[in-house]
C-alpha cells in the first residue's frame, strides 16, 4: 500500500516479468472484475516496462492475447505484433470458480491490483474468495501474492 505513483505496481510487475525472463516462472495479473481484464487494458498495464532492456533486445513489448501475457515484438514498419514466450495470464477474482480444476504449476506470482476498492465495492466474502483462489493457483507449493492498493490516509492507522 502506498501513495499514488510511488512505484508499487511497477515494482511488483517488474519482479514477475524479470523472473519469467530468467526462469520458467509465470505471473497472474489479477483484478476484481472481468471487465478489468480486457486484453487492451492488460496491455496498457504493462506498457511502462522497458522490455527491450529487460530482455537484452530480444523483445520490445508485452502483448496480451486471449488473457495470455506474452513477451512480443512490434514491427516498426507495419505495426504487426509477433508474440514470443508466454509469461503469464490475466484473471478476475469474480470468475475464480472457473479456475478451480485447472493447474498452474509455473505460476509463482499473483499481482492483485487495486485490492482496496476506491468506491467500496467488493465481492461477497472477498477475503475468503482470494484465499481459495490462491490455494487453487499454488496448490501445495509456495508462491507470492502482491496486494497492490492506494493507501487512504484516513483509513491507515
Amino acid at each position: 500500500m502506498g501513495e499514488r505513483a510511488n512505484g508499487k505496481s511497477y515494482a511488483a510487475k517488474s519482479i514477475g516479468i524479470e523472473s519469467a525472463i530468467k526462469n520458467t516462472t509465470m505471473s497472474i495479473y489479477l483484478r476484481r472484475y472481468e471487465l478489468d481484464t480486457k486484453d487492451s487494458l492488460c496491455v496498457s498495464y504493462f506498457a511502462d516496462l522497458p522490455v527491450d532492456n529487460m530482455t537484452d533486445g530480444e523483445y520490445t513489448c508485452i502483448d496480451v492475447f486471449r488473457k495470455g501475457i506474452y513477451l512480443a515484438n512490434v514491427d516498426p514498419d507495419t505495426g504487426k505484433i509477433t508474440r514470443g514466450k508466454k509469461i503469464g495470464c490475466c484473471h478476475c477474482l469474480s470468475g475464480a470458480e472457473h479456475y478451480k480444476s485447472l493447474q498452474f504449476p509455473a505460476v509463482n506470482y499473483i499481482l492483485y491490483e487495486e485490492f482496496i476498492s476506491a468506491n467500496g465495492q467488493y465481492l461477497f466474502n472477498e477475503p475468503a474468495a482470494l484465499q481459495q483462489y490462491t490455494s487453487t493457483i499454488f496448490r501445495h507449493r509456495k508462491g507470492k501474492v502482491f496486494l497492490i492498493g492506494l493507501a487512504d490516509r484516513k483509513s491507515v492507522v
